[in-house]
């Protein structure tokens, strides 16, 4: 191979790396060594860095929506994009396509992709890529994006890495989805969660207070108003079960829809993870179900770092800019620094659905003639004197359809009797009914 000619913007670049001048990455500026190219490569830069698992596939996506034509940048240009097939079968083959959106964005499957990309009129092989380690007898796998100057001037190899990184996020495939996240100490894992199961949820199907259900619209306006105000709420939800509080959160996951990221987490949950990835996709509203089991408190708590780690996320919230949304059975469950004022914007205490709604939720969860006619005034009667919760009055409707329709020749009338005081006893507890109401722990500490 002929030697290239050093050219003027080579050398200066060679004299501002010498004095550590240039563009202020002195320290993470390298020279390629020992590669194939030889020669040649020893007066181009590369820079290495490690990524999170899932900015390893927004590079990906990103890159391809370049290369394809869905997304275009004034700065950047994708001239080639390829992958590897495997590690053990290193042939370059086109990219294995999963899914894509209806805005052209596609998640790849392969593990190692290659991108010849030009930033400002410079051109740089960009390689994203995962590498299996083994570290005290465990593998793990870790994520690289690699960027090398292959043109004289193509020395801003760190700035272009930041700069995709940057972009790929702010154009992520999981941008203003649904997400379901469970993680480990090392990694995310992601998945989409179809919205079409939520798509029947609403704010004005649920029967809460009418104070309750406005605070319930602001922290809704505020998430579809976020790029005017750029502000976020937290707001803590808590009753017993079948008091509305988990369909008040599918109601606002629904109305937001295609407004912000939501995600729903499960399992163990480190914290700082799972905000710092929030933070990525603004705005994006994280749902916590059952908060006391996760954090606990001082006394009674099912992991030592978990309070420690919540708390320390919901003082460190940038610009107080993200969205949250938790439920409780008992608030007295969780620790009373964590629902203090200013680290939840807003707890709300749901009550039992008011014994003048009954007749309004059941027809709003029946239309079937010969169910609504079992509840007549006797049988209201009852349903009052128990005092039950909407999900109590849902699931008896659930279970006469199915009664209805295996065994269709049966007394509706009887079995709903019976069903009541079965169910009834299984399902409650002699406590005292709660007042719907807003309110902290009675503390400011």
């Amino acid at each position: 191979m002929a030697k290239i000619r050093q050219s003027d913007t080579q050398r200066e670049f060679e004299s501002n790396i010498k004095d550590g001048s240039i563009c202020g990455y002195d320290r993470e500026v390298e020279y390629v060594r020992n590669t194939a190219v030889g020669r040649r490569n020893t007066n181009y830069p590369l820079f290495q860095a490690e990524v999170r698992n899932f900015e390893f596939e927004f590079l990906k996506s990103y890159l391809f929506a370049l290369d394809s034509g869905n997304l275009s940048d004034e700065r950047l240009k994708v001239k080639n994009f390829a992958a590897m097939g495997t590690l053990s079968h290193p042939v370059i083959i086109p990219p294995l396509v999963t899914s894509s959106d209806e805005n052209g964005m596609a998640l790849i499957d392969n593990d190692i992709i290659y991108a010849l990309v030009t930033l400002d009129n410079s051109d740089y092989q960009v390689t994203v890529y995962t590498k299996v380690a083994n570290m005290y007898g465990r593998e793990m796998v870790k994520h690289f994006i690699s960027v090398v100057g292959i043109q004289p001037d193509s020395y801003r190899t760190k700035e272009l890495s930041d700069y995709l990184r940057k972009e790929a996020v702010r154009h992520s495939y999981y941008r203003n989805k649904m997400l379901s996240i469970s993680m480990d100490e090392h990694n995310l894992q992601i998945e989409e969660v179809d919205q079409v199961e939520f798509a029947d949820e609403s704010l004005d199907r649920i029967y809460v207070p009418g104070a309750v259900k406005e605070e319930l619209k602001r922290f809704c306006s505020c998430v579809v108003h976020y790029q005017e105000h750029r502000l976020g709420l937290r707001f803590l939800l808590c009753g017993e079960p079948g008091t509305g509080k988990t369909k008040s959160v599918r109601s606002i996951i629904n109305t937001c829809r295609g407004k912000a990221t939501v995600l729903l987490v499960h399992g163990e949950i480190h914290f700082k993870k799972l905000f710092a990835f929030a933070e990525l996709l603004q705005p994006c509203i994280i749902c916590l179900d059952d908060l006391d089991l996760i954090v606990g408190t001082r006394e009674r708590h099912f992991s030592p770092t978990s309070l420690s780690a919540f708390l320390q996320e919901l003082d460190g919230f940038r610009k107080n800019d993200i969205f949250l949304l938790a439920t409780t059975n008992d608030k007295e469950l969780i620790d009373r620094a964590a629902s203090r004022p200013g680290r939840f914007d807003l707890v709300i205490d749901f009550s039992r659905l008011d014994k003048n709604n009954y007749a309004d939720l059941i027809h709003t969860n029946c239309i079937n003639e010969k169910i609504l006619n079992v509840f007549d005034d006797e049988l209201m009667d009852l349903l009052r004197k128990k005092r039950v919760t909407g999900a109590f009055i849902t699931n008896l409707i659930k279970q006469l359809e199915i009664k209805n329709q295996v065994h269709p020749d049966d007394d509706l009338r009887e079995y709903a009797n019976n069903l009541i005081e079965l169910s009834h006893r299984g399902f409650y507890k002699k406590n005292e009914e709660r007042v719907a109401a807003f309110g902290f722990n009675g503390h400011d500490d």
